[in-house]
């Protein structure tokens, strides 16, 4: 659960040094943290971690559920949240390999 919960915050310390995400004003990582008169929040949660024995190791597969929450649209009419999956897709692309102690 440690490691697990370890990618967690470094995919939202990642989120919080990006300007694309300046916005947020709350990451979370628990659907009970979410104040909800605080918007718009990210909040991040892993629904899955599957395990499997490679040799010597163990292989984790995360399936990682990630919400924006706006209250507004932007001029064109398409929701923030769009954009920010967007950024979100962009910023997993550059950083596609996390440390984790």
């Amino acid at each position: 659960m440690a490691r697990t919960q370890a990618f967690v915050d470094a995919l939202i310390l990642l989120m919080q040094n990006s300007r694309k995400f300046t916005e947020i004003k709350r990451f979370v990582s628990s659907s009970k943290d979410v104040d909800l008169h605080e918007f718009p929040v990210c909040v991040i949660v892993i629904d899955e971690d599957e395990v499997e024995r490679v040799g010597h190791r163990n292989r984790h597969t995360l399936t990682v559920l990630v919400s924006f929450t706006f209250l507004d649209h932007n001029l064109e009419g398409n929701r923030y949240s769009y954009s920010m999956a967007d950024n979100l897709e962009e910023l997993i692309v550059q950083n596609h390999q996390l440390d984790i102690a």
